[in-house]
């Protein structure tokens, strides 16, 4: 009874506790709908980040490109200047929802081997697990999702995880319409996740794997 006869005495106090309460959430639920209505994305992906080694000087750089076939080739120049960086190749797998490393440092042990050969250019060989794939090259994926790599280093809380799929200091987020998923990167080691801390400068996508070709991989 003292309980009802508070809020009837003091009715314009509870609304202007509870209103801007109400909007929040309001304003959240309209947010997560186009997430929770939508399908989740279906297509692996190949991407590459420049990764940072102090143990190289070589004057080579690694290009990753896909051609005409759909397939992923790498071609390494000489250059006039030391390189201490190489590409570092990750796949995102839809099933799982994050992204893991294609044989680390694969590109900086041929950069090391062919340091003293390579005059010009040459075309060097990738990963046998990527060079099985067949890629297609599209900015957008074959279900209409583009990727985001703006850095977002802030965080949304529980509610921005629970609706948003955003986690703590994400980068990387797929986007179809208002529907948004973030995923995590795996360290090099693949020994624990976390969010990514490349520069997004150098991030390249390079395709999305076409699902035949996905079987076994």
């Amino acid at each position: 009874m003292a309980f009802k006869n508070f809020i009837k005495e003091n009715i314009v106090l509870v609304i202007g506790l509870l209103l801007p309460l109400l909007l929040v959430f309001l304003f959240i639920l309209s947010s997560a709908i186009p997430r929770m209505m939508a399908t989740a994305p279906a297509y692996d992906f190949l991407f590459s980040i420049n990764q940072y080694d102090n143990t190289q000087n070589a004057k080579l750089a690694v290009n990753l490109k896909v051609d005409k076939n759909g397939k992923v080739i790498a071609v390494v120049r000489n250059t006039e200047t030391a390189h201490r960086y190489y590409p570092e190749l990750y796949r995102y797998r839809a099933k799982d929802g994050y992204a893991t490393a294609v044989k680390s440092k694969h590109f900086l042990d041929e950069i090391l081997d062919n340091e003293s050969s390579i005059k010009s250019t040459k075309t060097i060989g990738v990963p046998n697990s990527v060079a099985r794939l067949e890629l297609n090259d599209d900015s957008v994926s074959p279900d209409g999702y583009t990727l985001d790599t703006s850095r977002n280093y802030g965080s949304n809380g529980i509610a921005g995880e629970i609706f948003y799929g955003r986690k703590r200091g994400c980068s990387y987020r797929l986007i179809k319409g208002n529907a948004v998923f973030s995923f995590e990167v795996h360290n090099t080691n693949n020994n624990y996740r976390h969010c990514s801390y490349y520069s997004n400068s150098s991030f390249k996508l390079l395709g999305w794997v076409i699902p035949n070709n996905k079987a076994g991989e």
